[in-house]
């Protein structure tokens, strides 16, 4: 299963990825521990190419570098937004990312389709994926497998 970090400022901007990517049994079940069922692998989308994930979303640059700084395992993929009012922008969030997690696949998206000068530096130093809005189900799939595999 995939662990992955949303960092973006709209919450149905979450919604989306995570109707997408996380099968409906993953969500938080308060009597789970009262199921005698054994546990077993979530079932993935059968239009997801086998792809399963736990999606973990935070509004803004400075939660999620605290996300990341906290997680007992290592997320497997981190997307984060380029814009996110009123704090840190997704370069800034990806630059403090990257001091603490040099390794992890991280993906930038955005709406605006041209990269200037500041974002190219940034994709080539950290090694960063730039990812367009709007996205498709099936781009976003496409995504994940190419960045976790």
């Amino acid at each position: 299963m995939v662990e992955l970090l949303l960092i973006d400022d709209e919450e149905s901007i979450y919604e989306s990825v995570k109707l997408y990517l996380e099968p409906p049994e993953l969500e938080d079940d308060p009597f789970a521990f009262l199921d005698d069922e054994p546990e077993s692998e979530p079932e993935p989308e059968e239009d997801s190419g086998g792809i399963v994930c736990k999606v973990h979303w935070v509004p803004a640059g400075t939660q999620g570098l605290q996300m990341v700084e906290e997680a007992i395992t290592p997320f497997d993929l981190i997307l984060v937004d380029m814009n996110m009012p009123p704090g840190w922008n997704g370069v800034q969030t990806i630059e403090q990312i990257r001091a603490i997690d040099p390794k992890v696949p991280i993906a930038l998206v955005t709406a605006n389709m041209s990269a200037d000068q500041t974002i190219q530096t940034m994709l080539t130093e950290h090694t960063v994926r730039l990812f367009h809005k709007p996205y498709s189900k099936t781009q976003l799939y496409a995504l994940v497998e190419e960045m976790t595999a």
